[in-house]
């Protein structure tokens, strides 16, 4: 009982990784936005000193989007292992009541 609360516990924790990982990939998602639109503006009139920066910069940020989604994928992955171990571990209500 004791490992099974505490590997719920580390599900839970994955769990809440997951939904910051997630609004972290959601910031950097606009704020890739907000710079591609701010060069395609027509009334911005530093773009043409700062467009090859900004579409440096957006390209880093798509980088770092592409790698925040791979460790969503992962630690879901991790999360639906351990939900399925743990199902391994405790005992279904139909086998207890199979048992006696």
């Amino acid at each position: 009982p004791d490992h099974v609360q505490m590997v719920q516990h580390r599900e839970d924790k994955a769990n809440e990784a997951i939904m910051v990982m997630e609004a972290n990939s959601d910031v950097l998602n606009s704020l890739r936005d907000f710079y591609k639109r701010l060069v395609e503006n027509k009334d911005f009139d530093l773009k043409s000193n700062c467009e090859a920066d900004v579409t440096t910069f957006t390209s880093q940020i798509d980088d770092l989007i592409y790698e925040s989604k791979m460790q969503i994928a992962r630690a879901k992955v991790l999360v639906k292992i351990t939900t399925d171990r743990k199902n391994l571990v405790r005992p279904t209500p139909y086998l207890i009541t199979f048992w006696y």
